[in-house]
């Protein structure tokens, strides 16, 4: 089983933002910018193009509004979206607050993120995805 299909099942942490019967979104350990999210179909499925068109479109309806949310929650210019699929054979897409195109250099992996300041995170992030100010 993929590190992404524990999580999905509950048998491994991670800071979960949304969740759905289709979908899951958590942060990401290693991000690129504060608040990167991947939002993965529960699914196991590994290339987002064998996803089917109803799960594809629910994830793709996820990764829109946790990118509604991170450009609130971090006063973003855009929201980034990214999918590459290489690290975890399970598809997932990337999704990040950006100020700018260096934001979308996904050749390296960061620094694993301090889980406290995970935890903080998901919190304001969880809030602005059920309206609250944040």
């Amino acid at each position: 089983m993929d590190a992404f299909a524990r999580i999905v099942r509950h048998e491994a942490p991670a800071h979960i933002v949304w969740e759905d019967d289709s979908v899951v979104a958590f942060l990401d350990s290693h991000p690129h910018t504060a608040g990167h999210t991947l939002v993965i179909p529960t699914m196991a499925v590994d290339r987002w193009t064998d996803l089917d068109h109803a799960t594809a479109a629910r994830v793709f309806l996820a990764a829109q509004r946790v990118g509604a949310a991170l450009v609130q929650v971090y006063e973003a210019r855009r929201a980034g979206l990214v999918i590459a699929g290489y690290h975890i054979p399970h598809a997932h897409l990337h999704v990040f607050p950006t100020n700018g195109l260096e934001d979308f250099d996904f050749t390296y992996l960061p620094p694993e993120a301090d889980d406290v300041d995970l935890a903080r995170e998901a919190v304001r992030i969880r809030a602005a995805l059920n309206g609250r100010v944040v």
